[in-house]
């Protein structure tokens, strides 16, 4: 078991304050004014030190996994031994140099820092409408970068010494978690909240935002250049610029006597949100780092000249013409995460019938319809250039990898259930 007691110095100077204000403008008390500012931090998971999934250079897989020894012992596949006289009981084991994983000393807890002010105003006695201001700043948040990465090949010819060369010769990558990264969410967010009229209640919600970081995953990820982490700053893997989404619930008044004419409820739920950013990368160790994230230069309009399949099962979202693999030696003038996939829409209706069996118990019969008009939701292109097949190319839909599965953005689906209310 590998402790993280002692990977890197404690941190005990961190404060956490918070404020916050509330103002009614009017003696009608209508509208309210609200806002707020706080600091927030996080805790790095113990798996941010001993369960990364893999990286591309070759570095070891968290601090459990780092090579000790002039014989390293590695992970063994094997159910079955045969032990010979004088040969090594694990076998063969791979030969230096090794891939490594550090954990800075400078290590600090990541925060954030959260404020936003809103207006609400009351339009009718059951009708509010609101809209706001939310952001976050994040500081010191935890990304990966290789400290050994050599310096890119000059001229594509030859090659420097890794940094740590001398101190390690046995090791080649040494992927290092240092809480160096940063990001900025900025949002404009609207509302118009009705509560219970007539047995119709519902909410409409728009967000208009836009989230950039150097960074937006730390565990598997490494920079383009590991020298330069700003050089990745760019749009948020989870950016989203456009969310729209909308429930309305009708509650059916009584329609004749009997249990049979009462307790039927219609819903219905819709979700219509922008696509999220992909990443082009030219899927080879273009600057000769050995790091493999590297990204091509951008020489056309990537959706000027977009030339459909002739077959029907996949859609071409971008031109890969627009695209070239730089130099050796050189890294890329593309952005990361600089497009953006398709948009995301969605329809769910639901029916819901309940029936009071007696007084503390009843029985609701649900019948539930997901994208009900069957809208296709493509996931993100291929945006690898290693990748001739697929590049550019969108040929699965979101949460392929389950599909066809239930629930809200799969193909139509329905789903029937009954539940005891008590």
């Amino acid at each position: 078991m590998v402790s993280t007691d002692t990977l890197y110095p404690a941190d005990k100077t961190d404060l956490s304050p918070r404020a916050g204000f509330t103002f009614t403008p009017t003696e009608s008390r209508k509208t309210v004014i609200r806002g707020g500012w706080g600091l927030f931090y996080d805790m790095f998971a113990v798996n941010f030190f001993t369960a990364n999934t893999g990286f591309a250079n070759g570095g070891a897989l968290g601090v459990g996994n780092n090579p000790g020894g002039a014989s390293p012992v590695f992970s063994i596949t094997q159910t079955k031994f045969n032990l010979v006289n004088g040969a090594p009981v694990f076998g063969a084991t791979p030969n230096p140099p090794y891939g490594a994983f550090a954990v800075s000393q400078d290590l600090k807890l990541p925060y954030v820092i959260n404020f936003n002010v809103n207006v609400q105003q009351q339009l009718a006695p059951t009708m509010i409408a609101q809209i706001g201001y939310v952001g976050t700043r994040g500081h010191r948040l935890g990304l990966m970068r290789d400290i050994n990465a050599p310096a890119p090949r000059v001229g594509g010819v030859s090659q420097a010494a890794r940094p740590y060369n001398a101190q390690y010769p046995t090791l080649a990558a040494i992927n290092e978690l240092d809480s160096i990264g940063s990001s900025e969410y900025n949002s404009l967010q609207m509302s118009l909240i009705q509560s219970s009229w007539h047995g119709m209640s519902g909410r409409l919600n728009y967000t208009l935002s836009h989230a950039m970081d150097n960074g937006s995953e730390a565990r598997n990820t490494l920079p383009m250049n590991s020298s330069d982490i700003d050089a990745d700053w760019g749009n948020a893997a989870f950016d989203i610029r456009h969310v729209i989404s909308a429930g309305f619930t009708y509650s059916l008044p009584a329609l004749g006597r009997g249990r049979l004419g009462d307790g039927w409820q219609f819903n219905v739920i819709s979700t219509i949100q922008s696509g999220s950013p992909f990443n082009i990368t030219t899927g080879a160790d273009t600057d000769g780092t050995g790091d493999r994230q590297d990204r091509p230069n951008l020489v056309g309009d990537p959706f000027a000249n977009v030339v459909q399949p002739a077959t029907g099962t996949s859609v071409r979202w971008f031109d890969p013409a627009a695209f070239a693999v730089p130099a050796a030696g050189t890294y890329g003038n593309l952005a990361r995460n600089a497009y953006y996939g398709p948009w995301f829409k969605t329809v769910d209706v639901s029916v819901f019938k309940t029936t009071k069996l007696d007084d503390r118990m009843s029985l609701q019969l649900r019948c539930e319809i997901f994208n009900v008009f069957n809208i296709v939701n493509w996931a993100n292109p291929g945006a690898s250039m290693a990748s001739s097949t697929t590049f550019g190319l969108m040929s699965n839909t979101r949460n392929a990898t389950n599909a066809p599965g239930i629930g809200s953005g799969e193909p139509f689906n329905v789903q029937l259930a009954a539940k005891l209310l008590f």
